[in-house]
């Protein structure tokens, strides 16, 4: 599957370097075009070129798709649901902080035999 995502024949060795500049799956999301509103019309598009495209995919299963991160997306729930899911509100109550009990310390020194 990989191989067929990077436009490489079963068998057959690419450079790392063509990869990046050749293949299908990296080509696809160079530049502006591909790029999905909200991105399409944002002013940090030039900066952040749309976000990670595997964030994309792995929470919303469509690379396309605008970085689910990014807070105008369309997607954001669906990160702001495993953050509060993960990390509860700062309305929430903190449980108190509780430092462990000081061991006694042995005062006696280990014995040497001569």
């Amino acid at each position: 599957m990989l191989l067929q995502v990077l436009g490489t024949a079963a068998g057959g060795v690419r450079p790392q370097c063509w990869i990046r500049r050749d293949s299908k799956a990296f080509s696809a999301y160079r530049g502006e075009s591909w790029m999905q509103e909200p991105c399409r019309g944002c002013e940090l598009r030039a900066q952040d070129f749309g976000g990670c495209r595997c964030q994309a995919y792995a929470l919303t299963g469509d690379a396309t798709r605008t970085d689910p991160v990014c807070s105008p997306a369309p997607g954001h729930a669906l990160v702001r649901d495993l953050v509060d899911r993960t990390h509860p509100p700062e309305s929430a109550v903190a449980p108190a902080y509780v430092y462990r009990a000081e061991q006694p310390t042995s005062t006696a020194s280990a014995h040497i035999p001569s």
